[in-house]
């Protein structure tokens, strides 16, 4: 994934809700933003918005159904975040739960930029339009037998589709017996695996501080994993922080 000028929109996908889909690419985003590679996060989730909300920007005056409705500029959309990340939001209006937003990219040719576009979950009708509208697809899933076998209907879809996977992100890891395994993983499924999350208390305490965990919690190991991720989806080395472990437990 090298950055080129113009357009691009990268879908973050899941074949079940519950996954951490959301939180995980507002981090994605947060970590391509440290590594100066520029990107705006979007909510396509417009039955179940949730994106704005988890980051503390729940009152927005234009969203993504308006742009829609109205064609508005979606410069006048986006949202600055405390942290620096910016944000088109989409209503969390039940009126607005509904529109059809299957012309999206067409509506954000004024903006020549990447766009880190957050999915509804699944395979339903309208996570396959919005794939249509993308250029490349993360699927993001956890170690769990029905999880994944969710995810691969999803990589199977957006192949059909002729979009570029990027990988699969294996995300809540506990490394307990209950679990599939990386390698099992691996073994089971027919994509690339872009990485693995640690699951860690912190990722909840950071959303509901309404900040991404890379920012809040630096040191974490949901943070470096994250960073991994985003520097495999650059194509560059990652040399995580010194003495992270003690760093990380100082931060609890």
């Amino acid at each position: 994934m090298e950055y080129k000028p113009g357009l691009k929109i990268i879908g973050v996908s899941s074949g079940k809700g519950g996954v951490g889909k959301t939180t995980f690419s507002i981090n994605l985003s947060a970590a391509l933003y440290e590594m100066n590679y520029e990107n705006i996060l979007i909510d396509a989730d417009i039955a179940n918005a949730n994106l704005s909300v988890q980051m503390g920007l729940q009152h927005n005056s234009i969203t993504v159904q308006d742009l829609m409705l109205e064609r508005l500029n979606p410069l006048h959309a986006i949202r600055i975040h405390p942290t620096g990340l910016r944000i088109l939001p989409a209503s969390i209006a039940i009126e607005k739960a509904n529109v059809d937003i299957r012309g999206i990219r067409e509506r954000l040719l004024p903006v020549q930029e990447t766009f880190i576009m957050d999915f509804p979950p699944g395979i339903a009708k309208n996570a396959e339009d919005l794939m249509k509208v993308c250029d490349e697809i993360i699927v993001i899933t956890t170690p769990e037998i029905t999880s994944l076998t969710d995810s691969m209907k999803t990589v199977e879809v957006a192949r059909e589709l002729k979009k570029s996977v990027l990988g699969m992100v294996i995300n809540r890891v506990s490394s307990d017996k209950f679990e599939l395994n990386e390698a099992e993983i691996r073994s089971l499924c027919d994509a690339h695996i872009l990485g693995t999350i640690a699951e860690d208390k912190k990722v909840k305490r950071a959303n509901f501080e309404c900040v991404p965990y890379v920012f809040r919690y630096p040191y974490s190991r949901p943070a470096i994993d994250t960073r991994i991720i985003a520097s495999r989806l650059l194509g560059r080395p990652y040399m995580g922080p010194r003495y992270s472990r003690l760093r990380d437990f100082l931060e609890r």
